[in-house]
């Protein structure tokens, strides 16, 4: 990201990828690297894909062909899938995001078993988030009904020591976050080493089509298969930001600082994320005092009086605060 630009919104225009970066990583480490591992990073950066595609011994072409070759011990379905995520590959670096984008719908798709799609997983995550939402606000419901019971005197004897059991065991829960039911990730023979690639490089392409909350799912997808995975953390943050969800953006590259902790534009995005975020909330606050303000003038003014006729002041020794009313404001 440029230095002029750290406290802009990121732009992901076509010329936020640099194709002459290519040349520049090369030349800077003293060897020259095949195009077809690398992909073009927002801000003009170049990731290379070693981790991405199969290794193989032998020189690497531009040839994809070349490249289904270095997979044919692999099966037949993930030879085609390869296949189509280089051909995603040259399409993202001509910049041309929507073939880019169905080349990796299509490895998507084509990766076995179909019978378990990444947006099935999700759709199964936020299903199990929503039940769990719900079962704590019954767990707190009924602990305040326990409470009452045990203020009122009702429950006494056995009753009273199964409720002190219970509210023993649920405070050693609460100190243990080990015993937080997680969400279980279906497991996939394909998930971490291909599928969350695909899902992954379909979000860049859907960042460039103003697809946000679409590259938030598939970078979410790419995640649950592969928890370490940098760069989909960094591509949601993008979406994140996008979105003006800055708190939910700096989760994100905090996350991926925690990962890869040597990477310095990380420390970078998250002070400018940081920074994005105190001043979005603030802005929040005041916009919240604004309206609880309007609310009150509202009501008071059916009386002949607004906010402005009480005065709060501070005890400096207290802390604590005492309201004055003046009637002629």
């Amino acid at each position: 990201m440029n230095e002029n630009s750290e406290e802009q919104p990121i732009q992901f225009a076509s010329e936020g990828f640099d194709l002459d970066a290519l040349k520049d990583s090369s030349a800077t480490g003293g060897e020259t690297k095949n195009d077809d591992d690398a992909i073009l990073e927002i801000g003009g950066g170049v990731t290379r894909m070693s981790v991405e595609s199969p290794k193989s011994n032998s020189k690497t072409t531009n040839d994809t062909s070349s490249s289904v070759g270095q997979t044919k011990e692999e099966d037949p379905e993930l030879l085609k899938c390869e296949s189509l995520k280089l051909q995603g590959n040259q399409f993202f670096k001509a910049r041309n995001w929507l073939d880019a984008y169905d080349s990796y719908t299509e490895a998507i798709d084509a990766c076995p078993p179909q019978s378990l799609r990444g947006i099935d997983i999700l759709k199964q995550k936020q299903e199990w988030e929503n039940e769990q939402h719900l079962q704590a606000l019954d767990d707190y419901r009924q602990g305040k009904h326990d409470t009452k019971r045990d203020a009122s005197g009702e429950g006494e004897g056995v009753n009273n020591e199964q409720t002190s059991s219970s509210s023993s065991c649920k405070d050693d829960n609460k100190d243990d976050d080990s015993s937080k039911p997680t969400f279980q990730v279906p497991p996939h023979p394909h998930g971490a080493k291909y599928l969350s690639v695909y899902h992954c490089n379909r979000a860049a392409c859907r960042l460039h089509l103003e697809q946000y909350k679409e590259a938030i799912d598939d970078c979410t997808i790419a995640l649950l298969w592969k928890p370490d995975y940098v760069k989909a953390y960094m591509r949601r943050c993008h979406a994140h930001e996008h979105l003006e969800q800055f708190t939910e953006a700096l989760e994100d590259v905090k996350m991926a600082q925690t990962l890869d902790p040597r990477n310095a534009q990380l420390r970078k995005d998250q002070q400018r994320l940081q920074r994005k975020n105190d001043e979005h909330l603030e802005k929040l606050k005041e916009q919240t005092m604004g309206q609880l303000k309007d609310l009150g003038n509202s009501i008071l003014g059916n009386f002949g009086l607004s906010l402005d006729n009480f005065q709060a002041k501070q005890d400096p020794n207290t802390g604590s605060y005492s309201i004055s009313f003046d009637q002629g404001k």
